[in-house]
């Protein structure tokens, strides 16, 4: 098991070589079939390495900008329902208040009418 690993381990950097090769030839406009040379187990081990490495530093990157994005929206969410929240306060207050003067406006007209009889 630790020889078919280590196999892909070496075996995954020479293809991403020649992938790149590849790509770097296409993007410069050349054309046609290049020999690309056989990388070194060492070279393949420390390319292997570095993409690791990379890899995870990419993991934490997309880690910290994912849990970023997620207490951003919490927050959001957090603020719209407090809005809301103090819109309904702010409703219900005025609409005590309403009917508080329709109170004082009925006692008001009815004291109205009696002085007026």
């Amino acid at each position: 098991m630790y020889i078919v690993i280590g196999y892909k381990l070496v075996a995954f950097p020479k293809r991403l070589h020649r992938f790149e090769v590849y790509i770097t030839r296409k993007a410069e406009g050349k054309t046609g079939r290049v020999f690309i040379g056989v990388m070194t187990e060492e070279k393949s081990i420390k390319l292997a390495s570095t993409i690791i490495s990379e890899g995870f530093i990419f993991l934490v990157g997309v880690s910290v900008v994912s849990f970023e994005y997620q207490s951003y929206r919490q927050r959001k969410i957090e603020a719209r329902a407090r809005l809301h929240e103090e819109q309904q306060a702010l409703l219900r207050e005025a609409r005590v208040q309403r009917e508080a003067m329709a109170k004082e406006h009925a006692r008001q007209l009815e004291q109205i009418t009696r002085h007026m009889e």
